[in-house]
C-alpha cells in the first residue's frame, strides 16, 4: 500500500473545510427578513411550560394555545385555553396579523369576560416580541 502525504493538498482541504463550516455559520444564522414570515414561527399548538426558566411541561399544562393560519399567513387567529381542574376551558381569542403599511403586528383579541383589546408591536429579533395591548378606553392591559 503506497500513501502519498502531500502537505499542500492537506493544507488546501483542511481550509476549504473551514471555509464551508464557517460560512454554513453565517448562514444558518440569517434572519427572517419580515416581520410576517416572524410571525408564522408561532403556528400551531403550544402549551405552557412548569416554570418561566425551563422547558419542561407538565403532564397537565395550565395553558394550551392553538395558532392557525389566516389570511395567505400574513396572520393568525389564536385560541388560547386554561385547565381548570378538570378540563381546558377557553379564554381568550385573539387575530393577530402583519400590517404591510406600518410594518408592525397587530391584535384584536376579545377575553370570556367580554373585555375587548387591541394590541400593537413587532419582533425585536428573530425570536423576541413586544407588544403592547390597550383596552377601547385607552387603559394598558398588558405588555407582551
Amino acid at each position: 500500500m503506497n500513501y502519498n502525504f502531500s502537505l499542500y493538498r492537506f493544507a488546501h482541504k483542511t481550509v476549504v473545510l473551514l471555509l464551508f463550516i464557517s460560512a454554513n455559520a453565517v448562514f444558518s444564522q440569517m434572519q427572517i427578513p419580515k416581520q410576517s414570515d416572524r410571525l408564522q414561527q408561532y403556528l400551531g399548538f403550544w402549551v405552557s411550560s412548569i416554570h418561566y426558566k425551563t422547558d419542561s411541561v407538565a403532564n397537565l399544562p395550565l395553558i394550551k394555545m392553538n395558532n392557525y393560519p389566516k389570511i395567505d399567513h400574513s396572520g393568525m387567529s389564536v385560541d388560547v385555553l386554561q385547565h381548570n381542574g378538570t378540563s381546558y376551558k377557553h379564554t381568550l381569542t385573539e387575530l393577530i396579523g402583519h400590517d404591510t403599511k406600518t410594518d408592525s403586528i397587530f391584535a384584536l383579541g376579545k377575553s370570556v369576560q367580554g373585555e375587548m383589546f387591541l394590541g400593537k408591536g413587532g419582533f425585536t429579533s428573530d425570536t423576541d416580541w413586544i407588544m403592547k395591548d390597550r383596552d377601547f378606553t385607552g387603559k394598558e392591559t398588558n405588555d407582551r
